[in-house]
């Protein structure tokens, strides 16, 4: 059975294999390829924004080295910050 379920697995199409989340990522990054610099900076930006407020808001660990180094999430606009 074993060898039946990986045979099927080497025919199927990558997007169904590894689902909806492959076929989105790989639609973002072909159209991101060709984007302008200014354009990647600001999705950096925004990226980065968010990570940084997931952190100070679910990781106590990174919550504290911000407030020691005198930051919120709110001081963190770009990648240059």
């Amino acid at each position: 059975m074993k060898q039946l379920g990986k045979i099927l697995l080497t025919w199927m199409p990558m997007d169904v294999k590894l689902g909806g989340t492959y076929h989105k990522w790989r639609s973002f990054l072909q159209k991101a390829e060709r984007w302008p610099p200014e354009m990647i900076k600001v999705w950096q930006a925004q990226r980065l924004r968010k990570i940084v407020r997931h952190a100070w808001n679910h990781c106590e660990g990174y919550r504290e080295l911000y407030r020691k180094a005198g930051l919120t999430p709110a001081d963190i606009q770009d990648v240059d910050d």
